[in-house]
């Protein structure tokens, strides 16, 4: 076991000096395709590396008996710092692509550069992320009863918040796209369409039953269903595109050169 963990991050550092001579020759969804690999491939495979050996030392070496709610504060503490690490590592890879950009080109638009990263990377990966953990844990939970037990006012409660999460979360989505490009909403919306598709089946299939056992899965349902009564709705209803409209624009920054509801800018 020792020697699987000695091979695996020499190779991520071997790899990692290999594919540097490559810098600057090739990108991969605007990012420099070796500083993509360093962010988003050997990081990540770094971040589990390392918590599988804390686990393996404090379960197997440390003489000392952990409990499991130690255990649990002890790799929580370690994946918070080790997450700002990440953060760190992404925005220098993420700087590094712009300046290799400038050095090339010292008239680069760095900034239409960055909006690409902000909307179609940033934006689609990001709320594409957390409808997918969302889901998961929702079909987990299907699988998985939870050892839950509340009265039928919480039960339900919780469905309304499921469905009013569900609203926000779409208008978000909707204030999220700074371009009059109907692609990013049309890429939403097929995410959202697909998750709700996906909970549907389940329901049909494995019949989760109704009550707290299955909690998690129903507020998520409901969150995923108000999102698409949303998508159809706000797209047909002229009063609530111009609701949304005009809050873009209250929200918006208008003065000096900030961003306002249509993505331009005051020169």
């Amino acid at each position: 076991m020792f020697v699987l963990f000695a091979i695996i991050p020499m190779a991520a550092v071997l790899s990692a000096f290999l594919i540097y001579r490559k810098t600057g020759r090739r990108d991969f969804l605007r990012f420099d395709l070796v500083q993509f690999i360093y962010a988003f491939i050997i990081a990540p495979l770094m971040f589990v590396w390392l918590k599988t050996f804390l686990y393996y030392l404090l379960r197997k070496e440390v003489q000392i008996s952990l409990s499991m709610d130690e255990l649990f504060v002890i790799d929580t503490l370690f994946s918070v710092i080790a997450l700002f690490v990440y953060a760190f590592v992404v925005i220098h890879s993420l700087t590094k692509s712009f300046e290799l950009k400038r050095y090339v080109d010292p008239l680069y638009d760095v900034f239409s550069h960055s909006e690409v990263l902000h909307l179609w990377i940033g934006h689609t990966g990001m709320y594409v992320g957390v409808m997918t953990l969302f889901a998961l844990v929702s079909m987990v939970n299907v699988f998985v009863p939870a050892q839950l037990e509340t009265v039928k006012s919480v039960f339900y409660g919780s469905l309304v918040l499921g469905y009013l999460t569900g609203i926000f979360g779409f208008a978000g989505i909707w204030l999220s796209n700074f371009t009059d490009n109907p692609i990013f909403l049309k890429i939403m919306k097929f995410f959202i369409a697909l998750y709700f598709a996906c909970h549907v089946a389940v329901y049909f299939l494995f019949d989760p039953h109704f009550n707290s056992s299955a909690m998690a899965y129903w507020v998520i349902f409901m969150a995923f269903f108000a999102m698409t009564s949303a998508s159809y709705l706000f797209e047909r209803s002229e009063r609530a595109s111009g609701w949304f409209e005009r809050f873009h624009h209250k929200v918006g920054w208008k003065k000096g050169n900030f961003l306002t509801s249509k993505s331009k800018f005051k020169l």
